[in-house]
């Protein structure tokens, strides 16, 4: 933890949530991912061209206490000021716009949906601006529209007044009091709740957090508090008391059994269920195998006609043959244009060479989707797009049925564990989450700067490693398969 505090909406809205992890984030140094970085590119991009769609106005300087001081220059002018600044208990808050003549204030988002932490975001910054002077009698928020294409006339942002629900959440928050909480030098106590789950700090407040009863499936906010209110934390401590035990689902007590009843010295491994896998189905034992893998980008402001915001729109695939003998890799990644056409008779060409082969992917219902939408996108090729997903099998129910000893059967876990000389450790992309950013940074404005800054990786380079990432995915599901197939004796 850092010595030093930065109070920012962030923050406060994490102390909203629990009073313990405002003040731990206030003091925490977070080291910015890929694909959160990716994520502050789009919503500036957003920024852009909301600010562009609500007119003139004038825009605050970047520097905050120079901001500062022009806010409170124009503040008593009717105005529409973009980005402008206040100050209350020496933190300053920026909310993105507001227009005195109207007394209103707007927050802009790049999601396509009202969600319950964008009442905080506009809370906090009304309370901000109230506390300067300024009458504020107006709450906005100002999102991607979900029906703008390029094609047609939707505008991209739409603003919705969520004036009643800031008016109802203002009437019980107190910014001082959170403020002034982070401020403390004492550390909140911990205090477990059904949030606690997905927090960061949650291996700060308690000890062994796997045990808490926050893991037992399915279990609401309101069960986990009066377990909590009656000294109860953790599955072992639940498991003693008979009546709070039974007031959970079979299933729910099954699972804590599950868990208190497992060897946790167990590692995983490679070891697999015979039974399972002999009866595998049949597309199993074929001689020829292609394997088959989609790459999606999803970007805030659609860059390709028919998509929506946000979609995950294809841009790359790899297939490789398996014969029995030798593997072959084929990849296509778009170059950044609408060229999806071009993918699609690619992937027809690849995938048809031998009609009689399987295609196998890793959880079949996403590629299946995304030829699906390709299909509607482009009717004349329709037939041959149903034609493959027909022929597409699931490796993943087969790897999780034959291999019950893993932890998870994630793709880059159980092909590495079946050989050894497999392994995504020296791509420059590991994992699914990186390949959406990078691509997604190739083609949003702004996105190879970030992309450079972070990573290293210019425009080449990049493509090169989206590639490579890609075929990996592809020489895994192979892996897998041969392992199989020389178990069964084929």
């Amino acid at each position: 933890m850092s010595s030093r505090i930065r109070i920012n909406k962030f923050a406060i809205k994490d102390s909203i949530v629990c009073d313990r992890k405002g003040w731990l984030t206030a003091r925490h140094k977070e080291e910015h991912t890929l694909k959160l970085l990716t994520l502050f590119q789009q919503g500036k991009n957003v920024e852009k061209k909301a600010i562009e769609q609500l007119g003139k106005g004038i825009t605050m300087p970047h520097d905050a206490k120079l901001a500062l001081q022009r806010t409170n220059v124009l503040a008593t002018n009717d105005l529409k000021v973009f980005q402008p600044a206040f100050e209350i208990e020496g933190i300053i808050l920026r909310p993105d716009v507001v227009n005195t003549s109207e007394r209103s204030i707007t927050e802009i988002k790049s999601s396509t949906k009202l969600k319950p932490d964008y009442i905080l975001d506009v809370g906090i910054s009304v309370a901000a601006a109230k506390n300067s002077g300024i009458a504020i009698e107006k709450m906005n928020l100002m999102h991607v529209n979900g029906n703008y294409r390029i094609e047609n006339d939707e505008l991209l942002m739409v603003t919705s007044d969520i004036t009643d629900e800031v008016e109802q959440f203002l009437s019980e928050f107190d910014l001082v009091s959170h403020i002034e909480s982070m401020k403390s030098a004492t550390t909140p106590p911990a205090v477990l709740k059904k949030s606690c789950k997905n927090c960061q700090f949650i291996g700060n407040c308690f000890n062994s957090p796997e045990e808490l009863i926050i893991n037992i499936p399915r279990i609401n906010a309101g069960k986990v508090a009066s377990f909590v209110d009656s000294g109860i934390q953790t599955m072992s401590e639940l498991r003693d008391d008979e009546d709070l035990f039974n007031s959970l689902t079979e299933k729910q007590r099954d699972s804590i059994d599950s868990y208190l009843a497992a060897d946790e010295n167990i590692p995983n491994n490679a070891d697999i269920c015979m039974d399972s896998l002999n009866q595998a189905p049949e597309w199993l034992k074929s001689t020829n195998l292609i394997h088959f893998d989609f790459e999606t980008s999803g970007s805030a402001i659609p860059t390709r006609v028919g998509e929506k915001p946000w979609q995950q729109a294809v841009t790359q695939f790899s297939v490789t043959i398996d014969d029995g003998n030798t593997l072959k890799e084929i990849g296509f990644l778009s170059d950044g244009t609408d060229d999806r056409e071009a993918l699609v008779k690619e992937m027809i060409k690849t995938c048809n060479n031998d009609m009689s082969a399987p295609i196998v992917v890793y959880n079949a219902s996403f590629e299946k989707a995304r030829i699906s939408e390709l299909s509607n996108l482009y009717p004349k090729y329709s037939a041959e797009l149903v034609t493959i997903n027909d022929r597409i099998v699931d490796l993943l129910p087969i790897t999780k049925s034959c291999m019950p000893n893993l932890d998870n059967h994630k793709l880059k876990t159980v092909a590495p564990l079946l050989d050894n000389d497999f392994s995504y450790d020296e791509l420059k992309i590991k994992n699914g989450s990186q390949a959406d950013s990078i691509m997604t940074l190739l083609r949003i404005e702004g996105g190879t700067e970030v992309m450079l800054s972070k990573t290293g990786l210019t425009i080449e380079s990049a493509r090169i490693a989206l590639l490579e990432y890609c075929a990996n995915d592809t020489m895994a599901t192979a892996i897998i398969c041969r392992h199989f197939k020389k178990l069964l004796g084929d």
